[in-house]
């Protein structure tokens, strides 16, 4: 019996490595994940003939955490895009990516975009949206049946509209940021620009608007649309688009000088309220002085959740002086918290974002 089983045991062990080859044929492979910057995605994807899905987070944002990891944890979904999608995070404080959020005039954390692998915008789709929903997308996108539902609030536009103007609003932002000196091309370019102003003005299109009439000489035209840039002076606004505000307000008045402006500094922009009882209404305030040479107004302060006081002044903080912003937070909730407070003003640096974190315990 031992000369039979010591004959037979040759054969099991072929068998069993069979068995485990096969086994390991069918686990579904990982789709790839592209590090950097989204060009840098774009420009893999054309490489390698591939759809990209792009998932689009702003900052702290635990449920964006767990969206990705849903993602690269869910078999069915990893199987579908193995062979012919890269997967990629659109941070936006990721240096490079800015401009992607500004031209899509929107940050609501997570958002799914996919692109086709000619580089163009296929599909929206906003918040954390099942499983077997996001596997329906891919397949109709690659497909090319996909009838995209999605809608941007901001901008008023939905479906293949607002697909269209985020693609040409894409391309502008190259034409500008190129530096093709071809006449035509941005003359083809401000017919487009012009187009999309019909659709919706924002402070981005005018902005784009701006920068070619400058490339064909055309001053005027381009004064007029930078101070058009300027009258958006919403939060949102201010906090997307600081930087493109500043510049804009070169073109707008050739005598401008930034020396002029009001500046805002804070003494801290973080606090930590350390543990707190269940139920308290915390206090923190953060001071700060307008170093600048011309009046600070504070516009508005506003969190990013209603758990929340916000007192700023009202009145104008003259140069050399200081105020404070005072921040009473509802600990209503048990456990670790960490909120954020945009703050908006006329000064040069227009926004200063302010932290707050700390612990509730009973």
């Amino acid at each position: 019996m031992k000369i039979k089983t010591l004959q037979l045991f040759p054969y099991k062990l072929i068998a069993i490595v069979i068995m485990l080859g096969l086994f390991a044929g069918c686990m579904p492979k990982n789709v790839t994940q592209f590090k950097g910057t989204l060009d840098g995605a774009i420009a893999q994807a054309k490489k390698e003939n591939k759809y990209l899905f792009v998932v689009a987070t702003a900052g702290d944002c635990n449920s964006c955490d767990g969206y990705i990891e849903k993602i690269k944890q869910a078999l069915p979904l990893q199987a579908e895009l193995a062979s012919d999608f890269i997967l990629y995070e659109c941070d936006l404080n990721t240096v490079g990516n800015e401009y992607f959020f500004r031209a899509v005039y929107n940050i609501a954390s997570p958002t799914t975009y996919i692109y086709s692998p000619e580089g163009l915008i296929k599909a929206v789709i906003t918040g954390n949206r099942p499983v077997n929903e996001l596997i329906e997308t891919v397949q109709q996108v690659r497909n090319n049946r996909y009838q995209n539902t999605d809608k941007n609030v901001r901008l008023g536009l939905e479906g293949q509209e607002q697909l269209t103007f985020y693609n040409q609003v894409m391309r502008l932002w190259k034409i500008v940021e190129s530096n093709a000196s071809n006449t035509q091309t941005f003359k083809e370019a401000l017919e487009m620009v012009n187009n999309n102003l019909l659709r919706k003005e924002y402070m981005f299109n005018h902005y784009l608007a701006s920068k070619l009439y400058q490339k064909v000489n055309e001053d005027s035209l381009a004064q007029q649309h930078a101070m058009k840039s300027l009258d958006f002076k919403e939060s949102f606004d201010l906090y997307l688009y600081q930087p493109l505000r500043n510049e804009m307000k070169f073109v707008a008045d050739e005598n401008y000088k930034d020396t002029k402006e009001p500046y805002l500094v804070f003494k801290q922009t973080s606090y930590n309220y350390g543990v707190q009882g269940i139920k308290s209404r915390p206090k923190a305030s953060f001071f700060f002085k307008n170093t600048g040479k011309s009046p600070l107004v504070i516009y508005k302060a506003f969190g990013n959740c209603d758990c929340m006081d916000i007192e700023w002044p009202e009145d104008p903080i003259q140069p050399g002086k200081e105020g404070q912003v005072d921040v009473i937070y509802h600990a209503d909730h048990e456990g670790g918290f960490s909120k954020v407070i945009y703050v908006s003003t006329n000064a040069l640096n227009a926004q200063a974002i302010l932290n707050l974190k700390g612990s509730v315990e009973q």
